[in-house]
């Protein structure tokens, strides 16, 4: 396990920017893509993504910055991670799809409950080729000795109710990490980042270990400008406690530089069990 907390990763103007500017489209943005009892998302291969970029400079410029490769080449450099055997590429966030998929994005932030039988047929078709159509485009990589990675991240917001269990991320994230673009209130409890390490040496590695075999390595709040970069190996443990009685919401920024081979040479898979990672987020 290695991770790292930077404070200051970027300052307190960009960070009101960004905040500022989302809560003038949050109505608008922000629907029904609700997970972990209390975290909303749009994942930066959507359609309300690109509309935040598009309508906001400051969104626009950092989105550049973190897809550039002087941010992965620091991201993998302070964990101590070579980067020389990947390939940094756009497949999920590429431009170039057929202009027949783009539909199916518009069809993603809709609950399925609201659609007719034949929109969810023409769904479910759209997404077959699109998935035919990645893995044509991924089929060279597995003759190379090349493995393509692609950032993925989301904009986040937590609210009251949000937490996470004692996990480790899916077996594909090669770094993952969390940027924090607002502070929380004082009288408020839980939202905090904790890292864990099993309390003792064990030759398996659970992708969900129970709180009782794990002891607390750091507990790390959250903090405007604050970044943490983790690694994705199979003893990298974390959680995050339940949000009680938070007056405002929690922004934030969570990523990984992805295999999207789903090689990670950090995961054993005779050591710990097999943990897909969810593409359908970003397709």
């Amino acid at each position: 396990m290695k991770y790292l907390v930077i404070d200051n990763f970027i300052d307190e103007s960009l960070c009101k920017n960004l905040v500022s500017s989302v809560k003038n489209l949050e109505s608008e943005l922000f629907s029904e893509n609700i997970i972990h009892n209390g975290r909303n998302f749009i994942s930066c291969t959507s359609e309300d993504f690109l509309k935040l970029k598009n309508s906001n400079y400051f969104w626009k410029d950092f989105s550049t910055f973190l897809e550039s490769k002087d941010f992965a080449k620091f991201s993998f450099s302070k964990l101590d991670l070579k980067i020389d055997s990947y390939e940094f590429i756009n497949l999920y966030k590429s431009g170039e799809l057929f202009s027949f998929l783009k539909n199916k994005k518009r069809y993603n932030a809709q609950n399925i409950n609201n659609l007719s039988s034949k929109r969810i047929i023409w769904f479910l078709l759209l997404r077959f080729f699109q998935r035919i159509l990645l893995n044509l485009r991924l089929a060279k990589y597995f003759f190379l000795n090349k493995n393509p990675l692609e950032l993925l991240f989301d904009f986040s917001i937590a609210q009251n109710g949000y937490s996470l269990p004692i996990h480790r991320d899916t077996d594909a994230r090669i770094v993952i990490f969390l940027i924090y673009l607002n502070d929380v209130c004082e009288n408020s409890k839980g939202g905090n980042f904790n890292i864990f390490k099993l309390k003792e040496n064990k030759e398996f590695f659970p992708k969900n270990p129970n709180p009782s075999e794990c002891s607390l390595v750091e507990s790390i709040p959250p903090k405007m400008g604050r970044a943490i970069f983790i690694d994705g190996s199979m003893d990298s443990y974390h959680s995050v406690d339940e949000m009680i009685n938070h007056n405002e919401k929690r922004y934030f920024i969570y990523g990984s530089f992805t295999s999207l081979l789903k090689r990670n040479d950090s995961i054993d898979h005779k050591k710990t069990e097999k943990y897909d990672t969810e593409f359908n987020l970003y397709e």
